[in-house]
């Protein structure tokens, strides 16, 4: 699982659990934002109660957490929701950089 996440040059990483309402309202936001960008981005979504000791290996002391790669490095740690508006945005220049 964790070599997947860095086969792509740009991908994003959704740290996240069922049971948390700012993980699911992030969930629903982030579907736009998958669909825009599937062509540019790999988008991956681990849920911390099926993958023991994630926590510790990314160092995620919050959820939800997003983490975007580019070219297998850290490149933005976003930490809560957002809205599809700023998750955009991010996308754009963290990883586009248009």
């Amino acid at each position: 699982m964790y070599i997947k996440i860095f086969k792509g040059e740009n991908s994003i990483v959704e740290f996240s659990t069922r049971k948390n309402e700012s993980c699911r309202r992030l969930s629903r936001e982030l579907k736009y934002t998958i669909k825009k960008y599937k062509k540019y981005v790999d988008f991956y979504r681990i849920y911390i109660e099926d993958e023991k000791g994630i926590t510790e290996k990314f160092g995620i002391k919050y959820l939800p957490t997003l983490i975007f790669f580019k070219n297998r490095f850290e490149v933005h740690r976003l930490l809560g929701y957002r809205n599809k508006k700023i998750l955009s945005f991010l996308v754009e220049k963290k990883l586009m950089k248009i």
